[in-house]
């Protein structure tokens, strides 16, 4: 009589996790020793792996500043750039709106619609820069000569006058112009 050894069944295949072509008859279960402790103890309740004598619910100061002096947080750094409007800075008031002229192509087909412009305003109100967002190409050239002359108050941010920048909108309608 010949006995022949049964493979041993491999969830891997070239590496790779595969499903179990049948569901075995036993499953053996493994127990894990409890690890012994080294006689240093963190907190009470404390994370295992923490510093001895560490603090409870977090590593504050733990392992990344064990021994090194704390890092200072980083200085805010201040732009001289515009400040985009949003959150709380607020968009300037207007002082003085200049009504576009409706191009007489756009009247002659009935062209209406609106005109976005992302705009960036000095800290004395003047609109220093332009640049097309979106809109009808027959309005275009209207919403920007109309812009150009526009004036705002300026916008202060703690307490000092600063460049924004922010979308401004030109809408043109048959009838208002």
């Amino acid at each position: 009589m010949r006995v022949v050894a049964k493979p041993k069944a491999s969830l891997f295949d070239n590496g790779k996790l595969v499903a179990p072509r049948a569901i075995p008859k036993h499953v053996q279960i493994l127990k894990e020793a409890p690890e012994e402790s080294t006689g240093a103890e963190g907190a009470p309740g404390g994370v295992l792996g923490g510093v001895p004598g560490g603090t409870l619910g977090g590593v504050l100061g733990g392992i990344l500043s064990s021994g090194n002096p704390p890092v200072p947080p980083p200085k805010p750094v201040k732009s001289n750039g515009p400040v985009r409007v949003g959150g709380r800075v607020q968009a300037p008031a207007l002082v003085r709106r200049v009504n576009p002229i409706y191009p007489p192509l756009a009247k002659a087909t009935h062209t209406q619609g609106t005109v976005v412009l992302d705009c960036i305003i000095d800290r004395h109100g003047n609109i220093t820069q332009m640049k097309l967002v979106s809109g009808q190409p027959l309005l275009v050239q209207a919403a920007f000569a109309a812009v150009q002359q526009w004036k705002y108050q300026p916008t202060l941010l703690n307490g000092s006058p600063v460049a924004v920048e922010m979308h401004v909108t030109v809408i043109f309608q048959l009838g208002n112009g």
